[in-house]
């Protein structure tokens, strides 16, 4: 009779939000303005299985590392066009989770244990320009807890 009860007990457990083994993707997004670091509130942060999107990887890295003379409005345009398409693969794709950065500039959010390579992008409005983006992508392991930082303003900002 003891059997039956504890039964019950055990198949609920197995719905219990808890009983999933999850990662626990913690961080901030800082940005410059001014010469100055702050923390914006609403960036979202999305986090993305890194081997099911090649496409926005290499994308990423070309983006990120493309900095157009602004004289060059061939190139700027060009630029725009790709962060443009760069957004769009992001929204649209089948991502672990997304969150929004809160008053503090911090974002945390669970994902799937199963989860080995991450690229976690972080996009939001910037004062200075049209959008403030910044990624990161990493191994997780056997960590339980990964924190990251998202500097969106690519290290140039005074200190």
């Amino acid at each position: 009779m003891k059997a039956n009860l504890v039964l019950p007990v055990i198949v609920a457990c197995l719905a219990c939000p808890l009983a999933r083994a999850e990662l626990l993707v913690s961080g901030v997004v800082s940005d410059c303005v001014g010469g100055k670091r702050y923390h914006p509130q609403g960036a979202t942060v999305y986090i993305l299985d890194a081997a099911k999107s090649t496409q926005i990887v290499k994308l990423l890295r070309k983006v990120y590392d493309a900095q157009p003379d602004p004289s060059d409005s061939v190139a700027v345009e060009r630029f725009f066009a790709s962060t443009d398409r760069l957004m769009h693969l992001v929204k649209t794709s089948g991502r672990l989770a997304a969150t929004k950065s809160d008053a503090s500039g911090s974002f945390k959010v669970g994902i799937p244990a199963s989860a080995k390579d991450l690229v976690i992008f972080g996009f939001a409005e910037s004062v200075d320009g049209p959008n403030a983006y910044a990624y990161s992508q990493l191994h997780t392991a056997s960590r339980s807890n990964i924190a990251v930082s998202l500097d969106f303003a690519h290290g140039r900002c005074g200190h």
